[in-house]
């Protein structure tokens, strides 16, 4: 993907996004998943940590996206690296590997 295509997604405007814009917004950032070009929108996490992620912020989920990424780790694992991370971004979970 050519950087200069990204669009920047306004966050703030989000609640007026219609379906179609979701849709495209969400398309490339899957596009992105792995990269520093990651903005947020696209899931990338276990299912194990489905209840937490699903509405962080898309400013925190950039965070643990860019954590898993400097940690060697697969986005899409369960492991302890993975809790630590979970749990130090949202405290009061304790995740622990299965």
């Amino acid at each position: 993907m050519n950087t200069e295509d990204l669009i920047k997604f306004d966050f703030a405007d989000r609640n007026n996004w219609d379906y179609e814009r979701f849709a495209v917004y969400n398309q490339q950032d899957k596009l992105c998943l792995g990269t520093v070009h990651y903005q947020g929108l696209a899931y990338f996490w276990a299912h194990k940590y489905r209840h937490v992620m699903r509405d962080a912020d898309p400013k925190l989920k950039i965070v643990i996206h860019h954590k898993f990424l400097v940690a060697g780790l697969n986005l899409g694992d369960e492991t302890p690296k993975h809790d630590r991370i979970i749990n130090a971004a949202f405290p009061g979970e304790n995740y622990t590997a299965d």
